[in-house]
């Protein structure tokens, strides 16, 4: 497994846990988004998927990129979103 790969993993799930935030907790933007942030969780979900292997699983630490997606979160909605991550790994990749 390539270090890309691992970044390319890592990319995927702070952006579904961006999304994911924003759909669970934007609520006043959520009539206006709420389908756009769906497609673009799917999205995420299904490229995550093609390069998803158990030896990045292993070296995915899910606490330290929900802070960077909880981050990316208040700089775009102005929200706090919860101290811990609210999503478990399988909520992430759907399965």
């Amino acid at each position: 497994m390539g270090r890309s790969e691992l970044k390319s993993c890592e990319s995927f799930l702070i952006l579904i846990i961006l999304h994911k935030l924003c759909l669970d907790y934007w609520i006043s933007e959520l009539d206006k988004n709420k389908l756009h942030w769906q497609g673009e969780v799917q999205n995420f979900r299904i490229q995550l998927n093609k390069k998803l292997t158990k030896s990045i699983y292993k070296k995915i630490n899910l606490e330290n990129l929900y802070l960077e997606a909880k981050e990316a979160f208040k700089q775009k909605s102005g929200l706090n979103a919860p101290d811990n991550c609210p999503y478990s790994f399988d909520d992430l990749t759907d399965n």
